[in-house]
């Protein structure tokens, strides 16, 4: 015979257990049916990505072809040696090296903060808050810190990388006197490879700091230290899930002549918002029921 329920019980209901914290690979799923419920916003954001992406991308071409046009015009023995090397044909002198950097973090910028939208509109849809198009852009007054910390990532992962592969080009002698041999160069390989998983680290364990900034309204330096102590021990899950799998999922689409890819496009960043509810799920105080008791006292 069970005993029977305490008023204490009634009174104080068991609590939700709480999420899982590890990285599920079922979250590619749920962020694909959310996808999937309601499509044209995330084509909307795709276009918009490809768009401001392209705004960089052009001046940014055009100033890489301008520094090769003293090796191109150059004639005679020059022109010989630029055939034969063509290494020598990349002229960067020191400003044009610091506009192409400027360029390349204003692009990861403008990618980054446009990445952050779906990531946002997908934990809107996960909460029951309201996610239309308009809601899309919203970022709770939060919008320059999510600028701030995107301008801030590239410095972050790509200052290690640039200086070992600096050091180890410089090492094997330089570009401009054995290019050969920097090629093919063991500590130049050694450094490219560090230099990836060094990226690859740093893009995995600061995969929060965007929604902590706008979910939680957290400082750039607060929630870089909160999203790699959460993740410091799902790195690899991370990893696996959002960046390889989510990441190919992702990519299918453009086989499709690129129509697909304006829908399947935003499964990472989606991927990413599912995580981190998993992390991060809100859980309301339970509610009083009417003629609970005890009752008050007058």
């Amino acid at each position: 015979m069970e005993p029977p329920i305490s008023f204490s019980a009634l009174q104080s209901p068991s609590p939700q257990p709480p999420p899982a914290f590890r990285v599920r690979l079922a979250a590619i799923g749920e962020a694909w049916q959310i996808i999937w419920k309601d499509v044209w916003p995330w084509v909307i954001l795709m276009f918009l990505l490809m768009v401001s992406t392209s705004i960089v991308q052009v001046p940014m071409q055009f100033a890489i072809q301008f520094s090769m046009m003293p090796g191109l015009n150059q004639s005679g023995a020059r022109g010989s040696q630029s055939q034969a090397n063509p290494f020598q044909g990349l002229d960067l002198s020191p400003v044009m090296f610091v506009g192409l950097g400027i360029l390349g973090i204003a692009m990861i910028g403008i990618q980054g903060f446009v990445n952050t939208m779906p990531q946002r509109f997908t934990l809107r849809k996960l909460r029951g808050s309201p996610a239309t198009i308009n809601d899309m852009f919203s970022f709770d007054g939060t919008a320059w810190r999510v600028v701030f910390w995107w301008s801030l990532f590239p410095l972050i992962a790509g200052v290690v990388p640039a200086l070992l592969m600096i050091s180890a080009i410089f090492g094997a002698g330089g570009f401009s006197l054995h290019p050969e041999n920097v090629i093919f160069s063991p500590v130049v390989w050694l450094a490219y490879g560090i230099s990836i998983v060094w990226f690859l680290a740093a893009q995995t364990l600061f995969s929060f700091v965007p929604l902590l900034i706008v979910d939680q309204g957290l400082s750039v330096v607060d929630a870089a230290k909160l999203s790699v102590t959460t993740l410091a021990r799902h790195a690899l899950p991370m990893f696996g899930v959002v960046y390889i799998c989510a990441a190919f999922l992702s990519g299918l689409g453009a086989c499709a002549c690129y129509v697909g890819f304006f829908v399947t496009g935003c499964l990472q960043q989606a991927t990413i918002g599912v995580v981190y509810n998993d992390f991060f799920r809100r859980v309301e105080p339970p509610r009083e029921q009417a003629g609970s008791y005890p009752r008050p006292q007058w």
